[in-house]
């Protein structure tokens, strides 16, 4: 099986697709800022979008600071509960450095295609998570989990804002458009993994 960079486990879909048309003319894309609206279950997930690629997504969710970080630090376990991880290894410790590795496996058309991405995360214990590619084929990755307390509420904001640029020859168009789901399935399955740790 051959084996594609990518960026982090949560843009190897988009990644794939990327990979798989690269011999595809560039498409040059203008775009403005943009919002999207995505119902869910037992939420919403909102993403937005800005010229210059940066995205944040963000949901709200019952549940404690201590709950939500230890779903999302917890790097070695990714593959039980986050969409298409086969594997996800802490490769170095060093105080809040953590640098780890991914393999994404999803079936594109007719072919199983996997991504090996590795990325240096530094945490801020329950506050945030700095995170950036170390090694992968897109031109740009590099972000951060943010936990918030919402006022007046029991609730808490998980937002995840990243600046993510393809690299030359991948159609753009196709690339965001797949991002922007996979940013989504992301906070999903977070939000449900959160819900069945606590029982």
């Amino acid at each position: 099986m051959r084996y594609f960079g990518s960026a982090s486990f949560l843009v190897s879909t988009a990644f794939l697709f990327g990979v798989l048309t690269a011999t595809a003319p560039t498409i040059a894309v203008d775009v403005p800022a943009t919002e999207i609206q995505l119902s869910r279950r037992d939420g919403e997930v909102r993403i937005t979008r800005d010229a210059d690629n940066t995205y944040t997504a963000e949901i709200l969710l019952d549940a404690s600071v201590e709950e939500v970080w230890n779903v999302i630090a917890d790097y070695d376990n990714f593959s039980d509960f986050l969409p298409n991880i086969v594997s996800s290894d802490v490769l170095e410790v060093e105080g809040n450095r953590h640098v780890v590795e991914q393999v994404s496996e999803r079936r594109i058309f007719f072919l199983n295609v996997r991504s090996r991405i590795r990325t240096e995360n530094l945490e801020t214990k329950n506050q945030r998570i700095d995170f950036r590619l170390v090694e992968g084929d897109l031109a740009r990755l590099e972000g951060s989990w943010i936990l918030e307390s919402v006022a007046e509420s029991n609730h808490l904001r998980l937002k995840q804002t990243v600046n993510v640029s393809p690299e030359d020859g991948t159609p753009e168009t196709l690339f965001y458009d797949i991002f922007e789901q996979s940013l989504a399935d992301t906070l999903e399955a977070i939000r449900e993994e959160v819900l069945r740790r606590r029982g």
